[in-house]
């Protein structure tokens, strides 16, 4: 079993983002504005490094040779492209072009379309770039060579000896099926590579196509959302709003008079809009019961998912959610039980790890002001 962990580029100064969101916009400003929305909430988190920049080789050499020191054998890049747009390139381009950045990687290719939510904004959100699966020849063949570019690379994660492209978003088989084709039947012709090709299952509902994408692809993975997706009734957070519109709920025929149903519908309908405080015990008892039921009727065939935390409200305010009860102690109890998971299911597969630094969701494995290394520490020894 080999370990991924997610790598999110978005740390660097990219002209589609300044276009977008402001001249220099980074992930870093969601970071630096977080604030704690809740008494058992913890913002804003520090990174130890500082804000780095993504587009300097020494920051992402200096990441790698952490990674490496903690066990981790290679890093997940996320990796963007739409009509020839390629958002977030450069951190990739400099791992590419820096063949002493001593890591090990595979791509993932992040093929969502881009919306004002991503930082919580308007509402309805507004499309800022779609997705979309060039049938164009010019167009398709440059993402191709670009990401035989890396697949060739000598640092590719490698399963049986096979370069590993992964794919966020399975749903739309036709074109993705297409696609891997012609991907695979380049990578043979010109490198004589054999793709291995992964796809991760995003929400319950593709469990039910699984046979359909195995058809395509050579593994799945079972996001973490699959298991988050499941927490539909919320703790309430330690704040006075929501407590009050559960206490409104509980008498709603005392609600006599228009004064006292107008603040009943204020209480409950701002309460929708309040962070939301998940449970982390539920969250790692369902993943894996989730992942050891699919696994079982895919043997051989499904990666995992390892989430470290969770903590969205840098990004989406108070219409985000957090972990209110996760602890250090217990990322280690849930990689000790998901690798023996793994290990009986798929040995020679993957373990994704979310994430190394997705830090506007509170997903990272880098060190902070807070917690230091510990987060690595728990893992690796695990």
């Amino acid at each position: 079993m080999q370990t991924a962990a997610i790598y999110l580029p978005g740390f660097h100064d990219c002209p589609l983002n300044s276009a977008w969101w402001g001249e220099g916009a980074t992930e870093w400003d969601s970071v630096r504005s977080a604030r704690s929305l809740a008494v058992n909430h913890q913002q804003p988190r520090t990174p130890s490094w500082g804000y780095y920049d993504l587009s300097d080789p020494r920051v992402i050499a200096k990441q790698a040779a952490l990674a490496k020191e903690f066990g981790i054998d290679g890093f997940c890049i996320y990796h963007y492209w739409s009509a020839g747009k390629r958002p977030l390139r450069k951190p990739l381009e400099v791992i590419l072009d820096n063949p002493d950045i001593d890591m090990q990687f595979c791509l993932c290719w992040a093929n969502h379309s881009w919306f004002t939510t991503w930082k919580g904004f308007e509402s309805p959100p507004r499309k800022l770039m779609l997705q979309t699966y060039e049938r164009h020849r010019a167009l398709r063949q440059a993402h191709i060579d670009f990401l035989l570019r890396a697949l060739s690379d000598e640092r590719a994660m490698r399963i049986n000896d096979r370069p590993v492209m992964s794919i966020y978003d399975p749903t739309p088989t036709s074109e993705l099926s297409d696609f891997v084709d012609h991907l695979r039947s380049e990578a043979l012709e010109r490198f004589g590579l054999d793709v291995f090709c992964s796809a991760r299952v995003l929400k319950p509902k593709h469990e039910v196509t699984a046979e359909r994408l195995l058809t395509i692809f050579d593994s799945l993975c079972l996001n973490a959302g699959v298991s988050l997706s499941k927490q539909r009734e919320f703790r309430a957070c330690n704040g006075p709003l929501p407590n009050l519109a559960w206490l409104a709920k509980q008498f709603p025929t005392a609600l006599k008079t228009d004064r006292l149903r107008l603040l009943y519908w204020r209480l409950t309908h701002r309460s929708h809009h309040q962070v939301k405080c998940l449970d982390y015990d539920k969250f790692v008892q369902d993943y894996l019961r989730d992942y050891r039921a699919f696994s079982l009727l895919h043997k051989g065939k499904v990666d995992a998912q390892l989430l470290v935390d969770w903590d969205n409200t840098p990004r989406l305010k108070n219409r985000g959610s957090y972990f209110g009860n996760f602890e250090i102690g217990k990322l280690g109890k849930f990689t000790r039980e998901l690798k023996s998971a793994v290990m009986d299911s798929n040995p020679e597969g993957i373990l994704y790890i979310n994430a190394w630094n997705e830090w506007g969701e509170g997903a990272y494995l880098e060190p902070d002001t807070e917690n230091g290394l510990a987060r690595l520490e728990a893992i690796s020894q695990a």
